[in-house]
C-alpha cells in the first residue's frame, strides 16, 4: 500500500502547485482537446491542462483500483523543456522530477503516462437536492481532493507566515475525524479537522463559503485560519488557558510538559511523580491539542491529539476532581 500512498501525496502536491501558479481551470475541456496523437497532447492542450486533465486523474484512477503503475515517466524532463523560462514554475518542475524518480524506481505495471483520456460523460438532470452539510463536504473533499468541492473565488493567502500550515495542506492524504460541531465565522463556517499529513496526525481548520447556496471549501482561508491558530498556540506560555474545567487543567498541564515546565506540571498531579514525562523538543512546530472529552462523577477523560517532530498520539488523559479542582491522573493516562 506504500507506493499508492506515495503517488497520492503526489498527485495532492502536484495538484496544489497547479493552484498556486493560478493555472488551475475549473471548466471542463471540449472533447476535442482530448483527440491528439502527440505526446502529452501537446496540440490540444497546453501542458498545465495536460497535468490537470490527464496526469492526475490517471494517478487517482490507478490509486482508486489499486491498478498497476507504469513502467516509466518523463513527465519532469518534458516540464524542464515545457517551462523554460517561466521562472514561477521553478517548484513544479522539481515536484514532477520528484514524480519522475518515483515511477521509474518501481518499475511496475505495463502502461506509460498518459493513457485513454477519461470518458466524457453527458451529465443527467437530476431534481434538486438539499445543501450538503459541511462536515460532509469537508470528508469527501480529504478523501476525493474534488476540486468541484471548493469555492471558484478563494482568499487571499494572509501576509503572516502560513508556511507550516501550508505544507500540512499539501501533504495531507485523508481526514481522520472532525472533533467538534462546525463553528459559525465571518465568511462561513470552520470545521475542526484532523488529518493525516507529513508527520502524522495535526488538527487543522478547514473554512467553508457558501457559493450559490452550496458549502464549498476555501483552501486559503483554510490555511489562514490554521496557520493563525498555530501561531497563537506557540506565542502564548503556560497556562494555555485560564477555564478551569477539566479541558482547560488539563491543556495547561500539557502545555507545561511541552515547555518543560516540571515545576508547574507537579501542580498539576493527582499524585506525585518521581519524574515528568517529555515528549517534546520544545519547539515551536510540536503542538498539544484538545479534541473532546467525556466527564461524569467527578471523572473525566481529555482527547489530546499530539504532534512532535519525532512521533504523534492521541492521549486519553484521565482526570479526576480532587477538592473542587480537576487533577491529571496520569497512571491511568493512555
Amino acid at each position: 500500500m506504500e507506493r499508492y500512498h506515495e503517488a497520492a501525496v503526489y498527485a495532492s502536491r502536484i495538484e496544489w502547485e497547479l493552484r498556486r501558479l493560478n493555472v488551475w481551470r475549473r471548466e471542463p475541456l471540449p472533447a476535442s482537446a482530448y483527440e491528439s496523437q502527440q505526446a502529452f497532447f501537446a496540440d490540444t492542450m497546453t501542458f498545465f491542462q495536460w497535468l490537470q486533465f490527464v496526469l492526475l486523474p490517471r494517478v487517482r484512477e490507478i490509486i482508486a483500483e489499486k491498478g498497476a503503475f507504469p513502467k516509466g515517466s518523463s513527465v519532469g524532463a518534458y516540464a524542464i523543456r515545457e517551462l523554460d523560462g517561466f521562472d514561477e514554475g521553478c517548484d513544479l518542475v522539481s515536484l514532477l522530477c520528484e514524480f519522475d524518480e518515483c515511477m521509474n524506481r518501481r518499475r511496475r505495471g505495463t502502461t506509460h503516462f498518459p493513457v485513454d483520456p477519461p470518458p466524457m460523460e453527458t451529465p443527467a438532470e437530476e431534481p434538486p437536492k438539499a445543501p450538503i452539510p459541511p462536515d460532509e463536504v469537508v470528508r469527501s473533499y480529504w478523501q476525493t481532493r474534488d476540486p468541484d468541492l471548493l469555492v471558484s473565488n478563494p482568499h487571499a493567502l494572509p501576509g503572516y507566515d502560513t508556511s507550516l500550515a501550508g505544507h500540512v495542506f499539501q501533504t495531507a492524504t485523508e481526514c481522520t475525524e472532525m472533533p467538534g460541531d462546525p463553528e459559525e465565522i465571518a465568511e462561513g463556517v470552520i470545521v475542526r479537522t484532523v488529518l493525516k499529513a507529513d508527520r502524522g496526525l495535526w488538527l487543522v481548520l478547514t473554512a467553508l463559503c457558501k457559493q450559490r447556496d452550496e458549502w464549498r471549501i476555501d483552501l486559503p482561508l483554510s490555511i489562514g485560519r490554521t496557520a493563525m491558530m498555530f501561531l497563537h498556540q506557540q506565542q502564548i506560555h503556560p497556562p494555555y488557558t485560564n477555564d478551569s474545567d477539566a479541558r482547560g487543567r488539563v491543556m495547561q498541564w500539557w502545555q507545561h510538559v511541552h515547555n518543560h515546565d516540571d515545576r508547574r506540571a507537579r501542580e498539576l498531579l493527582l499524585d506525585p511523580l518521581d519524574e515528568i514525562p517529555h515528549f517534546s523538543d520544545g519547539q515551536v512546530d510540536e503542538l498539544f491539542w484538545y479534541l473532546s472529552h467525556t466527564e461524569a462523577d467527578g471523572i473525566a477523560t481529555v482527547r489530546v491529539l499530539m504532534n512532535t517532530r519525532t512521533s504523534h498520539k492521541i492521549w486519553l488523559t484521565r482526570m479526576a476532581e480532587r477538592g473542587g479542582a480537576w487533577f491529571v491522573d496520569w497512571p491511568g493516562t493512555r
